[in-house]
């Protein structure tokens, strides 16, 4: 007999199948706004605080869709199924390049709070374009363990019902 674990269910429902939605939404949209922050100078004062806090908290965000995804892949048996070890694995990296992108935006943020009376120097510029590329890998990321996670789900069931 297993043992329940706070990652398997919510109100009777894969907590998976529930915090998978926030993710697929939240995570492109601070990356999208953490990308215009980082590559426009004139927002990084007011915004990069903000957008910073908010790719913070995709951290445990992430975490939590990995942890729980593990667990509903044990409650249905299906952790030898090749798809659905690709889409683990795809979220694995993905929650390590999450934590890439909020430690290099807190710094970021950091660095452009205390350039603010000089303005923008060579450190801030070059953190910026380290942003712009993790922000972009991390982007590329969630796409691919999204795509992955719908064939692992959803493949096999419409190529059943093909007619």
């Amino acid at each position: 007999m297993t043992t329940a674990s706070v990652f398997d269910t919510f109100r009777g429902l894969p907590l998976h199948v529930l915090v998978i939605h926030a993710t697929v939404v939240l995570v492109p949209l601070v990356l999208l706004a953490l990308l215009a922050v980082a590559a426009v100078p004139r927002w990084r004062a007011r915004f990069t605080p903000h957008v910073a806090g908010a790719a913070l908290l995709l951290v445990p965000l992430v975490g939590l869709t990995v942890l729980s995804g593990r667990q509903f892949r044990d409650r249905l048996g299906v952790a030898d199924n090749p798809a659905v070890q690709r889409h683990a694995t795809l979220g694995d990296h993905l929650f390590w390049w999450t934590v890439a992108v909020a430690v290099a935006s807190g710094v970021l943020a950091l660095l452009v709070r205390r350039s603010a009376r000089r303005g923008p120097g060579l450190a801030v510029n070059a953190l910026a374009t380290v942003v712009v590329v993790l922000t972009v890998v991390a982007m590329v990321q969630v796409a691919r363990t999204g795509e992955a996670g719908s064939t692992a789900v959803w493949q096999q069931i419409v190529q059943s019902t093909s007619r």
